[in-house]
């Protein structure tokens, strides 16, 4: 019995450079790569609540993608810059995956240097490692002007070495005091 066209496995889904798809982890700030990797979640998981043939527009997907990363920072009671701003940096993060699948002249055509222009698992394999160093990085969406001060301390982990959490538990009180102030 042949397996139905439609059911996705783990292989199938995997992305060039990126890997898995996947949704935004909820207890730190995200990464470029976790940005690409929700983008690409959200991108298959609209195609399939759709039944669509055909891949919806990039700016569609970002919008879903751009409120994630609000609540994750709203969440982490860190502002953000405009929705617009994030929007563009969300496209710009997941367009940087063309510039890794666009393979040389070089490559294509027959080059003495390139024996064999179709084996091109050395090649990605390179940009893949280039590239994952380049996305590893958080996520810039923070309205700098504006971090508290309790929070800043958090942001620096964030940029670094990511070893705190954003928890529910612990920031509530601190939550419920910038709620009033807002008020």
């Amino acid at each position: 019995m042949a397996a139905s066209p439609s059911i996705a496995t783990r292989i199938s889904t995997d992305q060039l450079a990126f890997g898995q798809p996947a949704d935004l982890p909820v207890s730190v700030l995200p990464t470029e790569l976790d940005i690409a990797r929700c983008f690409l979640h959200e991108k298959q998981k609209w195609m399939i609540e759709n039944s669509a043939k055909k891949e919806p527009d990039n700016s569609i997907i970002a919008e879903i993608v751009v409120s994630k990363v609000e609540s994750v920072y709203k969440r982490a009671s860190i502002p953000t810059v405009r929705k617009d701003t994030i929007k563009a940096r969300v496209l710009k993060v997941y367009e940087k995956r063309q510039s890794i699948i666009r393979i040389p002249a070089a490559r294509r055509y027959k080059n003495p240097k390139c024996p064999n222009p179709y084996d091109l698992s050395d090649f990605f394999k390179n940009k893949k490692d280039v590239f994952l160093k380049g996305i590893s990085c958080l996520f810039e969406v923070v309205d700098n002007e504006n971090v508290p001060k309790i929070e800043s301390e958090f942001l620096k982990d964030q940029r670094s070495v990511r070893k705190m959490t954003i928890s529910s538990t612990v920031d509530k009180g601190y939550q419920e005091t910038t709620a009033e102030r807002v008020k």
